[in-house]
Protein backbone atom coordinates (compact mmCIF):
# COMPACT_ATOMS: atom_id res chain seq x y z
CA UNK A 1 0.00 0.00 0.00
CA UNK A 2 2.70 2.35 1.03
CA UNK A 3 4.79 1.69 -2.14
CA UNK A 4 1.24 2.43 -4.39
CA UNK A 5 0.56 5.45 -2.54
CA UNK A 6 4.58 6.54 -3.46
CA UNK A 7 3.70 5.73 -6.93
CA UNK A 8 0.86 8.19 -7.67
CA UNK A 9 3.08 11.03 -5.57
CA UNK A 10 5.48 10.69 -7.80
CA UNK A 11 3.24 10.57 -11.04
CA UNK A 12 1.70 13.87 -10.22
CA UNK A 13 5.28 15.56 -9.21
CA UNK A 14 6.20 14.54 -12.39
CA UNK A 15 2.97 15.87 -14.23
CA UNK A 16 3.13 18.86 -12.15
CA UNK A 17 6.79 19.43 -13.29
CA UNK A 18 6.08 19.13 -16.73
CA UNK A 19 3.10 21.33 -17.15
CA UNK A 20 2.31 24.80 -15.15
CA UNK A 21 -0.50 26.11 -16.08
CA UNK A 22 -2.68 23.14 -17.57
CA UNK A 23 -5.32 22.96 -14.55
CA UNK A 24 -6.15 26.74 -14.31
CA UNK A 25 -8.02 26.24 -17.80
CA UNK A 26 -9.84 23.85 -16.33
CA UNK A 27 -11.84 25.79 -13.82
CA UNK A 28 -15.51 27.31 -14.99
CA UNK A 29 -15.48 29.85 -13.18
CA UNK A 30 -12.67 31.23 -11.67
CA UNK A 31 -11.96 34.13 -9.57
CA UNK A 32 -9.89 35.64 -6.83
CA UNK A 33 -9.14 32.34 -5.67
CA UNK A 34 -7.50 31.07 -9.02
CA UNK A 35 -5.62 34.34 -9.37
CA UNK A 36 -3.76 33.01 -6.72
CA UNK A 37 -3.12 29.65 -7.79
CA UNK A 38 -2.05 31.54 -11.21
CA UNK A 39 0.62 33.35 -8.75
CA UNK A 40 1.86 30.11 -7.06
CA UNK A 41 2.07 28.32 -10.71
CA UNK A 42 3.98 31.60 -12.37
CA UNK A 43 6.58 31.16 -9.21
CA UNK A 44 6.58 27.70 -9.94
CA UNK A 45 7.38 28.54 -13.80
CA UNK A 46 10.09 30.71 -12.74
CA UNK A 47 11.65 28.69 -10.22
CA UNK A 48 11.54 25.93 -13.00
CA UNK A 49 13.05 28.10 -15.42
CA UNK A 50 16.19 29.29 -12.94
CA UNK A 51 16.66 25.52 -11.44
CA UNK A 52 15.63 22.85 -14.06
CA UNK A 53 18.03 21.33 -16.77
CA UNK A 54 14.98 21.29 -19.33
CA UNK A 55 16.09 25.23 -19.34
CA UNK A 56 19.79 25.05 -20.31
CA UNK A 57 19.82 26.51 -23.57
CA UNK A 58 18.52 29.76 -22.12
CA UNK A 59 21.15 30.02 -19.21
CA UNK A 60 24.31 28.34 -21.48
CA UNK A 61 25.84 31.92 -21.76
CA UNK A 62 24.74 33.12 -18.29
CA UNK A 63 25.43 30.72 -15.77
CA UNK A 64 26.98 33.31 -13.53
CA UNK A 65 23.59 35.26 -13.73
CA UNK A 66 21.91 31.97 -13.39
CA UNK A 67 23.28 31.47 -9.87
CA UNK A 68 22.62 35.00 -9.39
CA UNK A 69 19.00 34.52 -10.61
CA UNK A 70 18.17 31.08 -8.50
CA UNK A 71 19.75 33.28 -5.10
CA UNK A 72 17.36 35.83 -6.12
CA UNK A 73 14.31 33.15 -6.75
CA UNK A 74 14.79 31.61 -3.58
CA UNK A 75 15.14 35.04 -1.03
CA UNK A 76 12.42 37.32 -2.79
CA UNK A 77 10.53 35.48 -4.78
CA UNK A 78 8.98 32.66 -3.04
CA UNK A 79 9.80 34.44 0.33
CA UNK A 80 10.17 38.03 1.68
CA UNK A 81 8.57 40.69 -1.14
CA UNK A 82 7.41 37.84 -3.67
CA UNK A 83 4.47 36.40 -1.19
CA UNK A 84 3.17 39.82 -0.31
CA UNK A 85 0.67 39.96 -3.46
CA UNK A 86 -0.56 36.44 -1.46
CA UNK A 87 -2.59 38.31 1.14
CA UNK A 88 -3.67 40.89 -1.58
CA UNK A 89 -5.64 38.72 -3.91
CA UNK A 90 -8.08 37.36 -1.23
CA UNK A 91 -8.88 41.46 -0.35
CA UNK A 92 -9.06 42.61 -3.73
CA UNK A 93 -12.36 44.44 -4.89
CA UNK A 94 -14.80 42.65 -7.20
CA UNK A 95 -15.29 45.79 -9.36
CA UNK A 96 -11.69 46.18 -10.27
CA UNK A 97 -11.17 42.77 -10.84
CA UNK A 98 -13.65 42.69 -13.58
CA UNK A 99 -12.60 45.53 -15.29
CA UNK A 100 -9.53 43.84 -15.80
CA UNK A 101 -11.04 40.76 -16.59
CA UNK A 102 -9.80 38.53 -13.56
CA UNK A 103 -12.68 37.31 -12.98
CA UNK A 104 -15.49 34.48 -15.00
CA UNK A 105 -15.28 33.59 -18.62
CA UNK A 106 -12.61 36.53 -19.15
CA UNK A 107 -10.28 34.79 -16.97
CA UNK A 108 -10.97 31.72 -18.35
CA UNK A 109 -10.18 32.68 -21.96
CA UNK A 110 -6.72 34.08 -20.15
CA UNK A 111 -5.68 30.60 -18.26
CA UNK A 112 -7.16 28.79 -21.52
CA UNK A 113 -4.29 30.87 -23.55
CA UNK A 114 -1.61 30.43 -21.13
CA UNK A 115 -2.36 26.51 -20.79
CA UNK A 116 -2.24 26.00 -24.34
CA UNK A 117 0.84 28.04 -24.45
CA UNK A 118 2.30 26.07 -21.80
CA UNK A 119 1.48 22.83 -23.23
CA UNK A 120 3.49 24.01 -27.19
CA UNK A 121 6.30 24.71 -24.79
CA UNK A 122 6.98 21.57 -22.91
CA UNK A 123 6.64 19.83 -26.10
CA UNK A 124 9.47 21.56 -27.27
CA UNK A 125 11.60 21.68 -23.98
CA UNK A 126 14.63 18.82 -24.18
CA UNK A 127 14.52 16.77 -21.07
CA UNK A 128 17.62 16.49 -20.88
CA UNK A 129 20.62 18.31 -19.65
CA UNK A 130 23.19 20.04 -22.34
CA UNK A 131 26.19 17.39 -21.05
CA UNK A 132 23.89 14.08 -22.04
CA UNK A 133 22.82 15.05 -25.86
CA UNK A 134 23.35 12.64 -28.49
CA UNK A 135 23.39 13.30 -31.69
CA UNK A 136 19.08 12.32 -32.64
CA UNK A 137 18.49 14.89 -29.99
CA UNK A 138 20.91 17.38 -30.77
CA UNK A 139 19.05 17.98 -33.72
CA UNK A 140 16.05 17.86 -32.38
CA UNK A 141 17.01 21.12 -30.36
CA UNK A 142 18.79 22.68 -33.65
CA UNK A 143 15.69 22.05 -34.88
CA UNK A 144 13.05 23.78 -32.67
CA UNK A 145 16.33 26.28 -31.11
CA UNK A 146 14.48 29.27 -32.33
CA UNK A 147 10.56 27.53 -32.22
CA UNK A 148 11.85 27.03 -27.98
CA UNK A 149 12.73 30.68 -27.83
CA UNK A 150 9.87 31.94 -29.41
CA UNK A 151 7.26 29.79 -27.58
CA UNK A 152 8.89 30.59 -24.28
CA UNK A 153 8.36 34.19 -24.83
CA UNK A 154 5.09 33.55 -25.94
CA UNK A 155 4.22 32.12 -22.47
CA UNK A 156 5.48 34.71 -20.68
CA UNK A 157 4.12 37.35 -22.71
CA UNK A 158 0.14 35.83 -21.92
CA UNK A 159 1.49 35.70 -18.07
CA UNK A 160 2.45 38.83 -18.13
CA UNK A 161 -1.26 40.00 -19.62
CA UNK A 162 -2.58 38.46 -16.62
CA UNK A 163 -0.05 39.44 -13.90
CA UNK A 164 0.05 43.08 -15.09
CA UNK A 165 -3.61 42.98 -14.22
CA UNK A 166 -3.48 41.42 -11.08
CA UNK A 167 -0.68 43.93 -10.18
CA UNK A 168 -2.66 46.98 -11.02
CA UNK A 169 -5.51 45.42 -8.85
CA UNK A 170 -2.83 44.91 -5.98
CA UNK A 171 -1.92 47.90 -5.91
CA UNK A 172 -4.97 49.67 -4.87
CA UNK A 173 -4.24 47.57 -1.64
CA UNK A 174 -0.67 47.72 -1.07
CA UNK A 175 1.32 49.71 -3.58
CA UNK A 176 3.89 47.72 -5.73
CA UNK A 177 2.89 44.29 -4.03
CA UNK A 178 4.09 41.27 -6.21
CA UNK A 179 5.84 43.63 -8.08
CA UNK A 180 9.18 41.86 -7.57
CA UNK A 181 8.01 38.46 -9.29
CA UNK A 182 6.94 40.67 -12.70
CA UNK A 183 10.55 42.39 -12.83
CA UNK A 184 12.11 39.11 -11.83
CA UNK A 185 10.52 37.72 -15.07
CA UNK A 186 10.97 40.64 -17.56
CA UNK A 187 14.65 40.49 -16.59
CA UNK A 188 15.23 36.58 -17.10
CA UNK A 189 13.35 37.39 -20.78
CA UNK A 190 15.48 39.99 -21.28
CA UNK A 191 18.59 37.08 -22.00
CA UNK A 192 15.93 34.72 -24.13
Amino acid sequence: MLSFLFLVLSIDTIKITVMWFDELEKIENPGAKELLLFVEQTRRFLGDVVKDDRFWWLWMDYQGLREQAYNTYQNFIVEGPGLEIDSVIMDLDPLPLNRHGLIGSPLRFKFSVIAQLDRELTSFLPDFASDELDSKSFKKVVRNWFGLREWFKKLVTAIDATLDSILKCADLVLPGAGGIIKEFKDTIVSIA
